[in-house]
């Protein structure tokens, strides 16, 4: 269009793209003040390299930039400070992006997990029948130590502790929140302490250190129990019977994988536990 010797703000968003509301907010902070203003009708007037500022200013918030960033690097004519802030601006945005992709790889994980969930209730928490099966070798993040037990109550302190050990080592889950009760199974239900490690499967096969360890795979016999874990006890007991009854023995302590827990938000009524033994064929 052919330059004028000033533009009303009207003209101005029509050229720039920035709202009228935007304009008059850049005017109040000293970002975008007009070079006119009418006193009767306090009509605000632009001029030409104004209109110019406004395009620069659009393009700067199109890179991310901030009010302040923008004011300071309006019309700058120093090529190494805009450098450090686009180079600055990248770093930003970069971060965002990686923590983004963190929160994604999370959701995608938890949804993986509501999915198998999902399919263990329609395959086995129904039918009430023992399953016998491998488990493979796993690596594990671990905290092992005597603590509360009683499962009237939930070990969110243990669960707590296991997720804020995985956010300082950055390991990433790739199983369900679980425990071993190394003394006997009935423990749980009749005494408030015992030895129990906790622990979550990961992804980071080649870490080290001394709360990582591998789980040999072995054969496990398991039931599926939806419901408060206080009601563990009968399932418990109908697993034992079906491993005696099919030729099988106990090998290990009791394992509980917590398949829908309550970091699920799910009522006590809709957890889902998988109890299983480690077990070997009695010759």
């Amino acid at each position: 269009m052919k330059p004028k010797p000033r533009y009303t703000i009207g003209e101005l968003a029509r050229i720039s793209g920035i709202s009228t509301k935007t304009l008059r907010f850049y005017d109040r902070k000293g970002l975008l003040k007009p070079s006119e203003r009418d006193e009767k009708n306090n009509y605000r007037y632009y001029s030409e390299q104004q209109v110019v500022d406004a395009v620069m200013i659009r393009e700067m918030k199109r890179r991310g930039f901030s009010m302040t960033e923008q004011k300071s690097l309006l019309r700058t004519s120093d090529l190494h400070r805009l450098q450090d802030a686009l180079a600055s601006k990248i770093s930003d945005i970069q971060q965002e992006i990686d923590k983004f992709n963190g929160q994604m790889n999370c959701i995608r994980h938890t949804l993986s997990l509501v999915q198998e969930a999902i399919a263990v209730y329609q395959e086995e928490a129904i039918s009430q029948t023992a399953k016998f099966d491998t488990v493979p070798d796993r690596i594990v993040l671990f905290n092992r130590k005597k603590t509360y037990i009683n499962a009237n109550h939930l070990f969110w302190d243990r669960y707590n502790e296991l997720q804020k050990l995985r956010e300082e080592l950055q390991v990433t889950p790739v199983g369900y929140f679980s425990g071993i009760f190394y003394d006997h199974y009935f423990n749980q239900f009749f005494f408030d302490e015992g030895d129990l490690e906790v622990y979550l499967p990961i992804q980071e096969t080649h870490m080290t250190g001394p709360n990582i360890r591998k789980i040999e795979g072995f054969q496990r016999a398991s039931m599926v129990f939806v419901g408060w874990y206080s009601g563990l006890l009968p399932i418990y007991v109908e697993l034992v019977k079906q491993i005696e009854s099919s030729g099988y023995r106990i090998a290990g302590p009791a394992y509980e994988e917590y398949l829908v827990d309550f970091s699920s938000g799910v009522p006590d009524e809709n957890c889902m536990t998988r109890i299983f033994f480690p077990v070997e064929p009695i010759k």
